[in-house]
Protein backbone atom coordinates (compact mmCIF):
# COMPACT_ATOMS: atom_id res chain seq x y z
CA UNK A 1 0.00 0.00 0.00
CA UNK A 2 1.20 3.48 -0.80
CA UNK A 3 1.58 6.31 1.67
CA UNK A 4 -1.77 7.49 2.94
CA UNK A 5 -3.65 4.46 1.59
CA UNK A 6 -6.03 2.81 4.03
CA UNK A 7 -6.99 -0.84 4.02
CA UNK A 8 -10.66 -1.56 4.58
CA UNK A 9 -11.11 -3.80 7.61
CA UNK A 10 -13.37 -6.80 7.36
CA UNK A 11 -16.01 -7.33 10.04
CA UNK A 12 -13.90 -10.18 11.44
CA UNK A 13 -10.80 -7.91 11.66
CA UNK A 14 -12.81 -5.15 13.39
CA UNK A 15 -14.11 -7.63 15.98
CA UNK A 16 -10.57 -8.93 16.61
CA UNK A 17 -9.22 -5.40 17.00
CA UNK A 18 -12.02 -3.63 18.85
CA UNK A 19 -14.09 -6.47 20.31
CA UNK A 20 -17.84 -6.90 20.04
CA UNK A 21 -19.95 -3.90 20.92
CA UNK A 22 -22.54 -5.98 22.73
CA UNK A 23 -25.32 -3.89 21.17
CA UNK A 24 -28.05 -5.75 19.34
CA UNK A 25 -29.78 -2.68 17.88
CA UNK A 26 -28.90 -2.14 14.22
CA UNK A 27 -26.48 0.70 13.68
CA UNK A 28 -26.75 3.49 11.16
CA UNK A 29 -24.20 4.42 8.52
CA UNK A 30 -23.92 0.91 7.16
CA UNK A 31 -23.66 2.43 3.69
CA UNK A 32 -22.16 5.75 2.67
CA UNK A 33 -24.67 8.58 2.85
CA UNK A 34 -23.48 9.45 -0.63
CA UNK A 35 -25.27 6.46 -2.14
CA UNK A 36 -26.71 7.21 -5.57
CA UNK A 37 -30.24 8.61 -5.28
CA UNK A 38 -33.09 8.06 -7.72
CA UNK A 39 -36.18 10.19 -8.28
CA UNK A 40 -39.28 8.31 -7.25
CA UNK A 41 -43.02 8.82 -6.86
CA UNK A 42 -43.79 5.91 -4.56
CA UNK A 43 -46.89 5.93 -2.37
CA UNK A 44 -45.96 4.28 0.94
CA UNK A 45 -47.32 3.86 4.45
CA UNK A 46 -45.22 4.98 7.42
CA UNK A 47 -45.90 3.20 10.70
CA UNK A 48 -44.64 5.30 13.61
CA UNK A 49 -43.53 3.94 16.98
CA UNK A 50 -46.75 5.35 18.51
CA UNK A 51 -48.85 3.19 16.19
CA UNK A 52 -49.91 6.01 13.87
CA UNK A 53 -50.08 5.19 10.16
CA UNK A 54 -49.21 8.04 7.80
CA UNK A 55 -49.52 7.96 4.03
CA UNK A 56 -46.45 9.43 2.35
CA UNK A 57 -44.89 9.96 -1.06
CA UNK A 58 -41.24 9.01 -1.45
CA UNK A 59 -39.63 11.63 -3.71
CA UNK A 60 -36.12 10.19 -3.87
CA UNK A 61 -34.67 6.89 -2.83
CA UNK A 62 -31.26 5.28 -2.41
CA UNK A 63 -30.19 1.92 -1.02
CA UNK A 64 -29.51 3.59 2.32
CA UNK A 65 -32.20 6.25 2.67
CA UNK A 66 -34.97 8.41 1.26
CA UNK A 67 -36.73 11.77 1.17
CA UNK A 68 -40.50 11.71 1.52
CA UNK A 69 -43.40 14.13 1.89
CA UNK A 70 -45.48 13.36 4.98
CA UNK A 71 -48.77 14.98 6.06
CA UNK A 72 -47.27 15.35 9.55
CA UNK A 73 -43.55 15.54 10.27
CA UNK A 74 -41.85 13.01 12.50
CA UNK A 75 -39.19 14.43 14.83
CA UNK A 76 -35.50 13.99 14.05
CA UNK A 77 -34.36 10.76 15.68
CA UNK A 78 -37.79 9.09 15.46
CA UNK A 79 -37.74 5.43 14.47
CA UNK A 80 -40.49 4.08 12.21
CA UNK A 81 -41.24 1.50 9.53
CA UNK A 82 -41.94 2.18 5.87
CA UNK A 83 -44.26 -0.19 4.00
CA UNK A 84 -43.54 -0.15 0.25
CA UNK A 85 -45.90 -1.26 -2.54
CA UNK A 86 -45.86 -5.04 -2.67
CA UNK A 87 -45.39 -5.44 1.07
CA UNK A 88 -41.66 -4.86 1.61
CA UNK A 89 -40.97 -3.16 4.97
CA UNK A 90 -37.86 -1.20 6.01
CA UNK A 91 -37.08 0.27 9.44
CA UNK A 92 -35.62 3.76 9.40
CA UNK A 93 -34.59 6.70 11.55
CA UNK A 94 -35.48 10.31 10.70
CA UNK A 95 -32.22 12.21 10.18
CA UNK A 96 -33.38 15.55 8.77
CA UNK A 97 -36.42 17.74 8.23
CA UNK A 98 -36.52 19.75 5.00
CA UNK A 99 -39.65 21.90 4.96
CA UNK A 100 -42.56 19.51 4.38
CA UNK A 101 -40.15 16.65 3.64
CA UNK A 102 -38.53 14.12 5.94
CA UNK A 103 -35.16 12.53 5.20
CA UNK A 104 -34.55 9.11 6.67
CA UNK A 105 -31.85 6.50 6.80
CA UNK A 106 -32.61 2.78 6.72
CA UNK A 107 -31.14 0.57 9.45
CA UNK A 108 -30.27 -2.06 6.84
CA UNK A 109 -29.64 -1.04 3.23
CA UNK A 110 -31.52 -2.57 0.32
CA UNK A 111 -29.83 -5.31 -1.65
CA UNK A 112 -29.52 -4.50 -5.36
CA UNK A 113 -32.34 -6.93 -6.16
CA UNK A 114 -34.68 -5.47 -3.50
CA UNK A 115 -33.89 -1.93 -4.63
CA UNK A 116 -34.66 -2.68 -8.28
CA UNK A 117 -38.01 -4.23 -7.31
CA UNK A 118 -39.00 -1.30 -5.09
CA UNK A 119 -38.10 1.25 -7.78
CA UNK A 120 -40.20 -0.76 -10.24
CA UNK A 121 -43.12 -0.44 -7.81
CA UNK A 122 -43.36 -4.03 -6.65
CA UNK A 123 -42.07 -6.34 -3.97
Amino acid sequence: MGAGARRMMSARDRIKRFGRLGVREPTLRTVSTRAERYRAELEVAVLSATGTTLHATVRDLSVSGFRADLPQALPVGAVARMLFPGGRTKHFRVVRLEGASVAGEFFAPFTDEEFDRVLAGGA
